[in-house]
């Protein structure tokens, strides 16, 4: 689904959850910035709870710190390799999303999660499955 095509899906039928890949795919940069936060926008406001809208913002935070890493990681074994990078420009889209959730959140009253600020802090060699298993290991 493009751009068009899913904000008249949010505005004739609402937000369906069977449809989230559809509005919000997995490392979709054609949206930039001003049209993924409009279509957030209009998913947000047609969910009918605020537990339900933070649980999207949660998910599309672990979409977004999950695509993040890969293109990070994919930028620099290409370096690495000699090779140019195959995501040039993907770390700031997708960091852009976390800091769209986060003021989305703040302007909702939803407690932020920080997970941009949590993805800049991850340092090589690090990732982040070991981030989030640390503390079961522990």
């Amino acid at each position: 689904m493009n751009y068009e095509s899913s904000m008249h899906s949010l505005q004739t039928d609402e937000f369906r959850w069977e449809r989230i890949q559809d509005y919000f795919p997995f490392g979709d940069e054609s949206l930039r910035e001003g049209n993924y936060q409009r279509l957030l926008l209009a998913a947000l406001e047609s969910l009918n709870t605020v537990e339900e809208q933070q649980l999207l913002l949660d998910l599309l935070d672990a979409q977004a710190c999950v695509y993040t890493e890969q293109v990070w990681v994919a930028n620099e074994m290409a370096e690495k390799a000699g090779e140019q990078k195959p995501f040039p420009i993907g770390g700031h889209f997708s960091t852009a999303w976390l800091q769209i959730h986060d003021n989305l959140r703040y302007e909702r009253g939803i407690a932020p999660t920080q997970a941009r600020t949590a993805m800049l802090k991850l340092q090589s060699p690090e990732t982040l499955t070991q981030r989030i298993v640390a503390p079961i290991r522990s």
